[in-house]
């Protein structure tokens, strides 16, 4: 039988021996793009979105060095072409990293999905408000040299739980998550959440 003592040794011993053995950090390998934005990252999960740029460059050092998905959108056929090879040979494109044709002045991504912005080139007023329709609120654009940090709406109400807080009840302030009023009979069996079935 190991004594306590002995135990925390083994342990802080395997700890000790682990973190020797990882291989060294992406981070330090990636260009001072790719850096700038994984150190504004608050986690190293989400949607970063690329608008625009010259190569598939920026997207696989963001992608190696965290856990982001990936969407690159540019309007030169000829370079999306050339940044899904390149996102093909690290193994990425189509699984962490997306490349689509597309002008910058309509992201082909829904509203407030994004956590990071990146838009390569000169920012246009209309462009801009485009960036700022797909980042989510709380969320990042990186837009002609600046970092602007998307607000939240007034009326839109944080929700911590599945039943919007801790006491379980569906009912809440915000005025964006709202559906139609309808009534609707249900039949057994049932197959949704109770607040799909209140009325």
């Amino acid at each position: 039988m190991i004594g306590k003592a002995k135990f925390r040794t083994i342990v802080v011993a395997g700890i000790v021996c682990a973190a020797a053995c990882l291989p060294p950090s992406l981070r330090a390998a990636a260009g001072p793009d790719a850096q700038e934005v994984l150190d504004s990252l608050e986690s190293p999960k989400g949607v970063c979105a690329i608008v625009g740029g010259e190569d598939a460059r920026l997207a696989v050092e963001l992608e190696k060095g965290s856990e982001l998905v990936v969407y690159v959108q540019w309007e030169d056929a000829e370079k999306v072409e050339a940044a899904r090879r390149v996102a093909e040979a690290a193994g990425l494109l189509n699984n962490r990293v997306y490349v689509e044709k597309g002008g910058r002045d309509r992201v082909h991504l829904a509203d407030n999905l994004a956590d990071i912005v990146v838009l390569r080139g000169e920012a246009a007023s209309g462009v801009e408000k485009e960036v700022m329709r797909v980042v989510r609120p709380r969320g990042k654009a990186y837009v002609g040299g600046r970092t602007v940090v998307k607000p939240v709406p007034e009326g839109m109400v944080d929700w911590t739980h599945v039943y919007h807080g801790p006491d379980n009840n569906p009912q809440s302030r915000d005025r964006y998550v709202r559906g139609e009023f309808r009534t609707q009979f249900i039949a057994e069996p049932t197959f949704s959440p109770m607040p799909e079935q209140t009325v």
